[in-house]
């Protein structure tokens, strides 16, 4: 009777506790009952019949515990299994962070190494891969050029420096980076070497269907599908020159920005050559624009003071 009516007056202790408490509390509350019941004995198998402990295995605990540590040793694996196919879908088709080094893009890119941007999904070229598509409309250009300047003997289209060539506003470079998937004359790029292992870093000086100029006055089309590079500092740059047009298929990306060091402006900007000096414009090889012919090709190659 005694034990009863103890049990009795738990009871309703227990129910006026769990009237007056929060609804969330009295839910953690029914949580930590239920987790202790199911790890505590009961009365009767703690206990004998003449009230000695009796000690009780942990065998069930063991393997409680062993299975939440299995759990969570095949959650972390799953996560870090995601991270790594996420990492990897974004340096192979998104955007990458390379080391650039080598003397042949000086002074756009140090010869003791710079680390830059990679924009990954560039294949596309401006006006297309075919050089007949190109040079018809780049004569298409030059005719409405004519018609609204009046200037029948001046190419549309001048080749400008990156030297005089503005930094992009911060809305222009959002643009480059999300819209912008084409591949131009004067876009630094990295390609895989042609004939070799490894990469190189070089500017496009002609697409498709572009007239180049080699020593010796010979005249090599850039067939479809190829690009010509070259270094931007041609005295010291193993490119095009030495081993031809590049297959568009090579290039690994395009070089947006410098991450470090961090000096001048960052933005590799889309032109000619940084300042040639007459010396090394010379040595460089000569590109013509498709559907050239004979028109005089303003060159802007210094910056204004």
């Amino acid at each position: 009777m005694i034990r009863f009516a103890l049990r009795q007056a738990k009871t309703c202790r227990q129910r006026f506790v769990d009237a007056t408490q929060h609804p969330l509390q009295r839910q953690q509350q029914q949580c930590r009952n239920l987790m202790d019941a199911r790890k505590r004995p009961s009365h009767s198998q703690m206990y004998d019949k003449n009230g000695n402990f009796i000690q009780q295995p942990t065998a069930g605990l063991t393997n409680d515990s062993s299975m939440s540590n299995t759990y969570y040793a095949m959650l972390l694996a799953t996560r870090a299994l995601q991270a790594g196919c996420l990492v990897y879908c974004i340096t192979e088709y998104v955007c990458d962070i390379t080391l650039c080094e080598g003397p042949s893009m000086f002074p756009t890119i140090l010869s003791e190494g710079e680390i830059i941007l990679l924009k990954k999904w560039v294949r596309n070229m401006e006006n297309g891969p075919i050089g007949e598509e190109r040079s018809r409309l780049a004569r298409q250009q030059q005719v409405e050029f004519e018609q609204q300047t009046g200037l029948v003997d001046e190419w549309h289209a001048p080749v400008v420096s990156v030297s005089n060539v503005p930094s992009p506003s911060l809305i222009e470079c959002f643009n480059e980076i999300l819209f912008n998937s084409t591949l131009a004359v004067g876009d630094v790029v990295v390609v895989q070497h042609p004939l070799r292992k490894g990469n190189v870093c070089k500017r496009i000086l002609g697409l498709p269907g572009d007239q180049v100029i080699q020593h010796g006055g010979s005249l090599l089309i850039v067939p479809d599908g190829h690009l010509w590079v070259e270094g931007d500092n041609p005295n010291n740059s193993s490119d095009s020159r030495a081993y031809g047009p590049v297959p568009a298929s090579l290039v690994i990306g395009r070089v947006l920005l410098r991450l470090w060091p961090l000096r001048g402006d960052a933005w590799m900007k889309r032109g000619g050559r940084p300042k040639e000096t007459a010396e090394q414009a010379n040595s460089g090889g000569s590109v013509l624009p498709a559907g050239y012919e004979g028109q005089r090709i303003t060159k802007v190659l210094r910056q204004h003071a």
